[in-house]
């Protein structure tokens, strides 16, 4: 947890250690590709385990809806995504869940304004994705507007990892052959995830030193 321009040489120096058996490392791991594949390189050759910390791999409430994806939302179309701090910063949080969530994007478009990144993805389950800077001064923001074919779900931001969504079903119209968002909010998923995601993230570090599998926030995921 160090100044993002340190992590090369310092993870290359700990993986050059033989008493290293694993880290945890914050993201950006690296600044470059170059620098990426390299960390990846050395850290599969040593057989050292590197967590790269996108933590919202590890939160129960993001879990919980990759896990009921179909149930929650059935196929979901497109979604937009309004996010502070930067793309380095914030928003590489978005980009992992994304990919976390849908799997590998093939296409994106992206423009600058002033010092934020508008940006439009396409995943290859034909999802769009649509990310939205905002003032993160006035507005800190992380949240996701999600619409699939069974329902509509909004996170919502809330400060010290505390989480919030709402939700509403599909319904089909009674008179043409379309469906709309229904008026009428429901509660699907529970209020009392436990907000455990450091805790999750260690023991999987801790498991992954004594089996030698990879996290599941790994160099290989973030690059």
């Amino acid at each position: 947890c160090t100044p993002d321009e340190t992590h090369y040489e310092i993870l290359r120096e700990l993986l050059s250690r033989d008493f290293v058996k694993g880290i945890w490392c914050e993201k950006p791991f690296t600044l470059s590709l170059a620098q990426a594949r390299e960390i990846e390189k050395i850290s599969v050759e040593k057989h050292i385990p590197v967590l790269v910390n996108f933590i919202r791999r590890y939160d129960p409430f993001y879990e919980y809806i990759k896990n009921h994806m179909d149930d929650l939302l059935g196929r979901v179309q497109c979604l937009t995504v309004y996010y502070s701090g930067g793309l380095i910063t914030n928003g590489s949080h978005v980009c992992d869940l994304l990919s976390y969530w849908f799997g590998d994007c093939k296409a994106v478009y992206a423009r600058k304004m002033k010092d934020h990144i508008v940006g439009h993805c396409e995943y290859e389950n034909g999802m769009t994705a649509y990310l939205v800077p905002m003032d993160g001064k006035k507005y800190p923001m992380l949240e996701f507007n999600i619409f699939g074919t069974k329902a509509r779900l909004d996170t919502i931001n809330k400060p010290f990892g505390a989480y919030d969504y709402r939700y509403f079903r599909t319904e089909r119209d009674s008179h043409i052959d379309v469906s709309f968002v229904s008026r009428k909010e429901e509660r699907p998923i529970p209020n009392d995830l436990p907000r455990s995601y450091m805790n999750n993230a260690l023991t999987d570090l801790l498991e992954c030193v004594k089996t030698g599998k990879e996290p599941r926030s790994s160099v290989q995921t973030a690059l």
